[in-house]
């Protein structure tokens, strides 16, 4: 999805507060001098940066469930453009209306984010994998699913940063940061035991301090009485800038070993006879999402994996073996939610065979580090498949 604020010459892209703060001195402290760059915290969100009286002052501009941009108490607009054009006529509670804009230096581009540098080709792949599309269909695919593909993926993108080291133990973790050099700012960023539960390693002075990662209620990722992030590479990226309740700030990264050989693996892909197009799953630009395929980690804590892709596949061979009824029949999202935290699960269709059956629950097993992943389902219905040719040929 094409950032909206790219094409203007006042935006930065993913700086510092501090960078910012650099450019205006430069610039010349005039009043209402402003500029804009891409908000660490919110995702998709802006901070306006501007001058007023030789002080600096920041407001963050976060992005509505809508698509429009607000900041905090303000009008919503449909762009950061049309922003900071209504605030250059009424200040409407900044300090000061925007008066000159800040212009990058020629030759100096917005400086790209981390997810920034990684979203297009996710995007590309996910939709490839998901769909099973190629050419000119994935195109089209891609244009039409990469906000909510976007979204989706921004929440899981620290599985594939060199700091994340996945489900390791707390001494796991130490033995990999005492391993060679140990300069303080060193870290890792780890997946603890409870569900949705992480928590960052960090070492200074030799020592290794270990940091709980607390997620709340909104699903806000903190370190305990923190500033909150909407994602957990956000929060990293903040805490390479910024202590906020560590001892050091984060500096070097320790790279996980296991992911250049899980860079190598390649995917699994189902038999293609189970393999349906999403594309009529009821997700708009406006951000409604197909919680009736969605496993229960993603609904209650925004957690996204290959092993809420096995719940979601399971939903799509119910579609199949049912001749395409929709799921859960006329219930809502909140009734689905209460219908599966009940233990119950959707019946079997009728022309469904028993052994498919029996893999669609695998697939809608409650707890994810329960549930099957996308090898062990390949294998089951592999396995089904050659059992249905025996039978074939001992008839003959």
């Amino acid at each position: 999805m094409p950032n909206p604020a790219a094409h203007l010459p006042f935006y930065f892209g993913s700086i510092s507060r501090s960078d910012a703060e650099d450019h205006l001195k430069l610039a010349g402290m005039s009043d209402g001098l402003f500029l804009l760059r891409q908000c660490l915290r919110n995702l998709g969100g802006y901070v306006l940066s501007m001058v007023h009286k030789l002080q600096f002052h920041h407001y963050s501009i976060e992005r509505q469930m809508n698509g429009t941009f607000a900041i905090s108490g303000g009008k919503a607009h449909c762009g950061p453009e049309e922003l900071c054009e209504f605030y250059s006529k009424d200040a409407d509670g900044l300090c000061c209306p925007l008066k000159k804009p800040c212009n990058r230096p020629n030759g100096l581009e917005p400086q790209l984010g981390i997810f920034d540098n990684i979203r297009e080709n996710m995007v590309r792949e996910y939709v490839r994998q998901t769909w099973n599309l190629e050419g000119e269909n994935l195109e089209v695919a891609i244009i039409s699913q990469a906000p909510q593909v976007e979204k989706l993926l921004a929440t899981t993108a620290h599985e594939k940063m060199p700091w994340y080291h996945g489900p390791i133990s707390r001494e796991q973790a130490e033995s990999r940061l005492y391993s060679g050099a140990q300069p303080d700012g060193k870290f890792l960023l780890r997946q603890k035991k409870e569900q949705g539960s992480y928590a960052l390693s960090l070492v200074y002075g030799k020592t290794v301090y270990h940091y709980r990662i607390v997620q709340g209620k909104s699903g806000k990722y903190s370190v305990e009485d923190g500033t909150k992030f909407d994602t957990l590479w956000q929060l990293v990226e903040y805490l390479k800038l910024k202590p906020d309740g560590l001892i050091y700030y984060l500096k070097e990264s320790t790279p996980n070993p296991e992911m250049q050989s899980a860079a190598d693996t390649k995917p699994v892909r189902c038999d293609d006879f189970l393999v349906v197009c999403l594309a009529h799953l009821p997700a708009k630009t406006t951000g409604k999402w197909p919680l009736k395929w969605y496993a229960p980690e993603c609904i209650l804590f925004r957690k996204f994996s290959s092993k809420s892709d096995v719940w979601s596949y399971g939903v799509t061979m119910w579609e199949a073996f049912s001749y395409g009824q929709k799921p859960y029949k006329r219930m809502k999202g909140p009734e689905v939610m209460a219908f599966l935290e009940e233990g119950k699960r959707m019946e079997c269709p009728s022309s469904c065979p028993e052994e498919m059956y029996k893999l669609m629950n695998l697939c809608w097993t409650y707890k994810w580090e329960d549930r099957p992943n996308f090898a062990a389902v390949e294998t089951l219905i592999r396995t089904y498949y050659y059992s249905i040719v025996d039978k074939k040929e001992e008839k003959l």
